[in-house]
């Protein structure tokens, strides 16, 4: 970061500094620690996420969901990858239906344990998943090495999907730069992950946001 950054970086945490939105000052105190230290700070990124997710996120991924409420019904939520569950819990209350939480570390809201990285994680969640269910993930496939194989046994379902996926460019290259550190894939096409689907695109400035057909 050169000086005039930097300059505005203090400026922006000076004007959250005297406001009284503690939930904010906690997200950006979270991301800050995920971004500085060597190893990062999972739960400080998840305070973040959680945070930017429901605030600024959320309401597209509610509204493709109605617009398209024909192609993809649905009587629960099932989300992959959970965290601290901002997505699950943010459309079950919009949509009045219950939540299936599954995680590979053992959160708050999480209900399935499982590492859907290996075939008993897959398995165990495949076990849980029942006729209605509507899949839903965020920032989930770039951790994955191979998301196209992992996802694949879920195509029976509609998968909701949400990536961080700017389109600012320079936004692109430091995100894509930053999760490389930490040993993540960029996120390349949505098509690649689900070639043989039909996709419903939306997106925010940030984020894209697809919703996956069921074969």
């Amino acid at each position: 970061m050169d000086r005039e950054e930097l300059d505005f970086l203090y400026h922006d945490l000076r004007k959250l500094c005297v406001t009284n939105d503690i939930t904010q000052k906690e997200a950006v105190g979270g991301i800050v620690s995920h971004l500085t230290k060597p190893s990062g700070d999972y739960n400080g990124l998840l305070r973040f996420l959680d945070y930017y997710g429901e605030k600024y996120v959320l309401p597209t991924a509610v509204d493709i969901l109605h617009l398209h409420n024909s192609a993809a019904q649905f009587s629960r939520i099932v989300e992959l990858g959970s965290g601290l569950g901002w997505l699950g819990r943010g459309l079950s209350g919009e949509f009045d239906v219950p939540t299936l939480f599954c995680d590979k570390r053992q959160w708050m809201f999480t209900d399935v344990v499982a590492d859907i990285e290996s075939k008993n994680g897959i398995k165990r969640v495949l076990d849980e998943l029942e006729d209605g269910d509507l899949i839903v993930m965020s920032e989930l496939i770039h951790c994955i090495d191979d998301p196209h194989k992992v996802f694949e046994p879920f195509t029976r379902w509609p998968i909701l999907v949400i990536e961080y996926n700017p389109k600012d460019k320079e936004f692109k290259r430091s995100y894509d730069a930053q999760i490389e550190k930490f040993n993540c894939e960029p996120f390349s096409s949505i098509e690649d992950v689900f070639p043989d689907s039909g996709i419903i695109e939306s997106s925010t400035d940030t984020h894209g946001i697809w919703l996956v057909l069921p074969k």
